[in-house]
C-alpha cells in the first residue's frame, strides 16, 4: 500500500517533466527544421521542469509552479500562413504552450493570405479532474489534501 502511494505522488511531476523534456526538444527541432521558435512553450517547460523537480524533491507542490504549468496551456493561438507561389505554408504559433498532448476547440480568422485560430486547449482542465478524481495530491496547501 505504501509503493502505491508513493507511486500516486510521483506520477504528477514525473511526467510534467517528460512533458516539459519533449516539448522543449519539439521547439528545438522546429528552430532548426523551420526557423519558428515558440518561446511561450519553453517558458511552460521551464516551468514544469522546476516545479516537477520541487514537487519530487519535496514530495509535495512547494509553489504556484503545478498549477501554472497546467493553467498556461489552456489558451491557443496560432497563425497559418497560406502557400503561395513563392511560399510554401507554414504555421507560427503566437501563443502555444501546450507540453506534447492537446486537443482545441479553435476560432478560424481568416484573410486572404493567412488564418488566425484562437483556441482553447481543453487537456489541461481533463488533467485536473483527473488528478482530483484519483486524490493525487497537488493542490495540498490550498485545502484539497488527500486523506493518508
Amino acid at each position: 500500500m505504501l509503493e502505491r502511494n508513493k507511486l500516486k505522488i510521483k506520477i504528477l511531476p514525473v511526467g510534467m517533466i517528460i512533458l516539459s523534456i519533449a516539448a522543449i526538444s519539439n521547439v528545438v527541432v522546429d528552430y532548426f527544421s523551420f526557423g519558428v521558435a515558440n518561446y511561450c512553450s519553453v517558458i511552460v517547460s521551464i516551468i514544469g521542469l522546476v516545479g516537477g523537480y520541487q514537487y519530487l524533491k519535496n514530495g509535495k507542490p512547494t509553489n504556484y509552479l503545478v498549477e501554472l504549468w497546467i493553467i498556461l496551456q489552456i489558451p491557443y493561438i496560432d497563425k497559418i500562413i497560406f502557400a503561395t507561389p513563392t511560399k510554401t505554408e507554414y504555421n507560427n504559433p503566437i501563443f502555444d504552450a501546450s507540453q506534447g498532448i492537446k486537443s482545441v476547440l479553435y476560432l478560424h480568422l481568416t484573410s486572404a493570405d493567412s488564418m488566425l485560430l484562437i483556441g482553447f486547449n481543453y487537456l489541461p482542465l481533463i488533467l485536473i479532474g483527473v488528478l482530483i478524481y484519483f486524490n493525487i495530491p497537488y493542490l495540498k496547501k490550498h485545502g484539497l489534501s488527500n486523506p493518508e
